[in-house]
């Protein structure tokens, strides 16, 4: 008797199958998930979007000189402005002004002022370094201009902080007169006895009205040196403003050799008049002859020679 097994009702449930013998198995991922229920959906959403934004690619900043200065723009443009304003505000103009301290000004300056502002303007143009506020050199220029120019006595340079001309300040040393040497060559003295220049270099030379004193001793006259004493000087010119005072002219005056003596050869008289320039007594010596030179008019004489005050309260004529 044959016992046939009883067939057993699948308790598989509708897609859910058991794998088949003999066939390949491979999981139905996709059916898995589209059959989910809708509720579970929202949840996976954020993941999704999240690997999605994991697995994209990341942007690379630009590098580069123009993607630099295309970003930065106005930031060059503010810092290239400053730097500009910064070179122009150092920056220093090659032509000065020149503004004499002297009063008046026309009867001291031995040259123009177009002179010295040459001068000036060719030393700032000599050097690089001279050409902005910073590294000018200043005081050499100072110096430059008293070496070439002796009559000068102080040179002081102001460069304006907003400007770019710089101004030279000028203070020349007073002409008292003019020394001509045995050779003829002429020189202009000043007040102290230094000789400034000679006077073909004077471009004002009739206007200061220089007396002019003819050397016989063999003084070695050369610009910038010493060529008499400042009391000789100051003697010379007491005496010549004296006979100008007395509107007296003098043809010339001399220094003989070998003497202390300055003599003076008034115009249209026959004699000439012994100085001692060694004595502190200008005014006297030159009192002396004046009332000399009266009372010889009064009396009718006229010396033929000389008339000697050297010597303090006396008179000699010959």
């Amino acid at each position: 008797m044959k016992f046939q097994r009883s067939k057993k009702q699948s308790n598989t449930q509708p897609g859910r199958r058991r794998p088949q013998p003999g066939r390949e198995w491979a999981p139905q991922a996709f059916a898995y998930y589209s059959q989910r229920p809708q509720s579970a959906r929202p949840a996976d959403k954020p993941r999704r979007t999240m690997e999605l934004k994991a697995s994209s690619p990341s942007r690379k900043p630009s590098t580069g000189f123009w993607p630099f200065l295309t970003q930065r723009f106005g930031f060059v443009i503010v810092m290239i402005s400053i730097v500009l304003a910064s070179v122009n505000m150092v920056r220093l103009s090659s032509s000065a002004k020149v503004e004499s301290l002297n009063a008046p000004a026309s009867s001291y300056i031995l040259h123009d002022q177009a002179t010295y502002q040459a001068a000036v303007d060719q030393y700032l143009h000599d050097s690089v370094f001279n050409s902005n506020k910073l590294t000018a050199n200043m005081p050499r220029i100072s110096s430059e201009m008293m070496r070439n120019f002796p009559e000068l006595t102080s040179v002081s340079i102001a460069v304006p902080l907003i400007g770019h001309r710089p101004v030279v300040y000028i203070h020349s040393s007073e002409p008292a007169l003019l020394l001509t040497s045995a050779s003829g060559q002429t020189y202009v003295v000043d007040e102290n006895g230094k000789a400034l220049t000679t006077a073909a270099r004077v471009h004002n030379l009739a206007a200061l009205q220089l007396p002019v004193v003819h050397d016989e001793s063999g003084l070695e006259l050369q610009t910038g040196k010493q060529v008499l004493s400042q009391a000789t000087t100051a003697f010379i010119r007491e005496v010549t403003a004296q006979f100008k005072a007395k509107q007296l002219s003098v043809d010339s005056w001399k220094l003989p050799a070998g003497t202390s003596e300055l003599d003076a050869f008034p115009t249209g008289l026959p004699y000439f008049v012994k100085f001692n320039y060694q004595h502190d007594s200008a005014v006297q010596q030159a009192g002396t002859y004046f009332a000399v030179k009266q009372k010889l008019e009064q009396q009718g004489t006229t010396p033929g020679t000389y008339i000697d005050v050297r010597v303090d309260g006396r008179a000699y004529y010959k």
